[in-house]
């Protein structure tokens, strides 16, 4: 039986057995053929020198040799060989590959000191004293002549005299999103519930995110990252539209009474107001202080990341440490606007028309290649990688969102391509009135969160220059994974060996009388554990496999984040012998066994579902 054999037949095998048709003991046997077959794990260690095609596998030989009787007495040795042959023939071809591909680049996550806990922050007492000036919204437009016939816009009908005026940060009134259409016009979009509006307009503080037409996986920010006074007074919004919601309740992720799914709150955006979702979700990532009126910061984070930062200390420390209003991070590898537009029409990120005449206008009106020796004293970089940004919502920060977003609203929603044109046009025509920008270099966001590749859809192949390789930290001791998919097994790999077997988790089953549900969460974890490695490999020209690995690697941290709160363990890093149980009416978010059970029962759903389309991919090491 090949290996792709196995694991289709291990999947069915545990999908059988959630419907009580598999026969235990031979289900038990084919188990525990998995668990002997990965016990070595003789890819995992060597997997970043394989795929990138460079040193010996002596070492994989001698670690297969050690073992060879084990898995002979279970059928698998001559698996063994021919899936360590097609290793080496694939290591030799990426070499080729390798040899002539330009190198990539390698980032590596820089340490942030935060500060120990948020007990002892305190807000600077002059930390709002900057610019001042009072902004009002265009919120309607009428004609007057009545003959001429306006197709509603959510973002208006901005002229170049007005788009001009806009940029001074004085007193004014300017367009900046949420334009009503006229009577008798249908509705701009972005529509929200009474009950939604009431609550985000009680927020102080905001963490928010979105995914619009399905695009994304849902992750929630690592609770046990999050302190108690967060959990109770930052609001964590996420928004979707009706398709999105759909997909993620039929995977099992359903909102609870509250309308939540873990900490996030989950707004449904009715209406969208652009065909495009990119665009749309510009609106929750740049206009946070007219979806928030009464919040005083915010902070955004793209769907493709998972907060496991507490928002508290991450205000401290890129805000107020800084004195700044603004922060967002730069690009990892390009600093020139020349670059990205380059960039954007050799990926076909957007028609290439509007993107040149976009980067046209900007010249026209001033904007220069980045130099370093000039610029960095303005900017260190006219690119951000914006899929992390912290601001105090500020006239001046209020004034530059708006801009920025009329100007992603008028051309492209690309919005690295308009970032450094608003901000120094803002910044020249007001002397004497600072903004106060603080753009941090893009290491820093593997401290504040993990990065998992977005979902391929046709052209996602080639995002990998844009897509950086350092935020996912790895999940055991002993440092950084210099791909992210690594991290996936990593995860499983730990959840089995450090966290499922232990006294004490086994302990905490018996009391609450949750064996059962353990015992399907750890059947699914083997599985999925079982083929990995070899779904990682092929995830890498796949990309159904890719993003069911990428399913995969969401659906063990919640199952993990769960397990921790049912115990009540110290970090990855302390002693054994500090791994103790608490007493579970004190975990946080869980108050009843009523509670643990339901949130037992989503996480098995959602490990079967996925098991059972890893089942449909055959993800395994096939024979060639």
């Amino acid at each position: 039986m090949g290996r792709s054999d196995f694991a289709y037949r291990e999947f069915s095998l545990l999908d059988g057995l959630h419907h009580g048709h598999v026969n235990g003991k031979f289900f038990a046997n084919e188990v525990e053929k998995s668990k002997m077959r990965h016990a070595n794990d003789y890819i995992s260690e060597d997997i970043d020198t394989l795929l990138e095609g460079q040193g010996s596998h002596t070492s994989l030989g001698k670690e297969i040799s050690v073992n060879k009787s084990k898995f002979q007495n279970l059928g698998f040795a001559s698996d063994i060989k021919n899936n360590l042959s097609h290793a080496r023939a694939d290591s030799q071809l990426k070499g080729s590959k390798h040899s002539r591909a330009k190198s990539r680049k390698r980032h590596v996550p820089c340490e942030v000191g935060f500060a120990e806990s948020v007990d002892n922050l305190v807000e600077p007492g002059n930390y709002l004293n900057f610019t001042k000036f009072s902004l009002e919204y265009i919120t309607k437009e009428e004609t007057s002549n009545k003959n001429v016939v306006i197709e509603p816009r959510f973002g208006g009908h901005q002229t170049l005299e007005q788009r001009e005026k806009s940029f001074y940060a004085r007193n004014q009134t300017i367009y900046c999103g949420f334009v009503q259409a006229p009577e008798g016009y249908r509705g701009t979009g972005f529509d929200l519930s009474e009950k939604d509006g009431e609550y985000m307009a009680s927020c102080i503080v905001v963490v928010s995110s979105c995914i619009f037409g399905n695009s994304d996986f849902l992750r929630r920010p690592t609770s046990s990252k999050i302190g108690t006074y967060s959990k109770k007074n930052v609001c964590f919004m996420m928004f979707l539209d009706e398709l999105t919601l759909k997909k993620l309740s039929s995977e099992g992720h359903v909102p609870d009474d509250m309308g939540n799914i873990g900490l996030w709150r989950i707004i449904v955006v009715k209406n969208l107001p652009y065909a495009d979702m990119r665009k749309t979700g510009k609106v929750p990532k740049f206009l946070s202080h007219r979806l928030f009126p009464s919040a005083r910061y915010s902070i955004w984070i793209d769907s493709k990341m998972r907060l496991h930062a507490d928002p508290m200390l991450i205000l401290e420390y890129f805000l107020w440490r800084t004195r700044s209003e603004y922060a967002i991070s730069n690009h990892y590898d390009r600093h020139c606007v020349w670059e990205e537009v380059l960039q954007n029409k050799r990926l076909n990120k957007y028609n290439h028309t509007v993107i040149d005449e976009q980067f046209m206008f900007y010249q026209s009106d001033g904007l220069l290649k980045f130099n370093e020796s000039e610029h960095s004293s303005v900017l260190p970089s006219f690119v951000p990688e914006g899929s992390f940004i912290v601001r105090a919502h500020t006239p001046m920060s209020n004034l530059f969102s708006c801009l920025w977003f009329n100007e992603v609203n008028r051309f492209t929603s690309r919005d690295q391509l308009s970032f450094a044109y608003t901000f120094l046009k803002l910044k020249r025509m007001n002397p004497g009135r600072p903004f106060y920008l603080n753009m941090f270099k893009a290491d820093a966001k593997g401290a504040v969160s993990e990065h998992y590749r977005a979902p391929l859809k046709g052209e996602a192949s080639q995002l990998q220059d844009s897509h950086p390789t350092c935020y996912t930290q790895r999940r055991r001791k002993g440092g950084v994974r210099s791909e992210p998919y690594m991290a996936v097994s990593a995860d499983l790999k730990f959840v089995l060996l450090e966290i499922l077997p232990t006294p004490a988790l086994m302990a905490q089953g018996r009391e609450l009388r949750i064996q059962n549900h353990l015992e399907m969460v750890h059947d699914c974890i083997w599985a999925l554990n079982a083929v990995i490695i070899g779904a990682l490999m092929r995830a890498l020209k796949e990309p159904a496999v890719e993003e069911w690995v990428n399913d995969v690697g969401i659906a063990v941290a919640d199952v993990e984040d769960l397990l921790r709160s049912i115990l009540g363990r110290q970090p990855r890093g302390a002693a054994a012998s500090n791994l103790l149980p608490c007493s579970f009416p004190n975990v946080d978010g869980v108050a009843s066994r009523h509670a643990i059970l339901l949130e037992l029962e989503e996480k098995a759903r959602r490990l079967n579902y996925v098991v059972r389309r890893g089942g449909g991919l055959r993800c395994a090491f096939e024979r060639r």
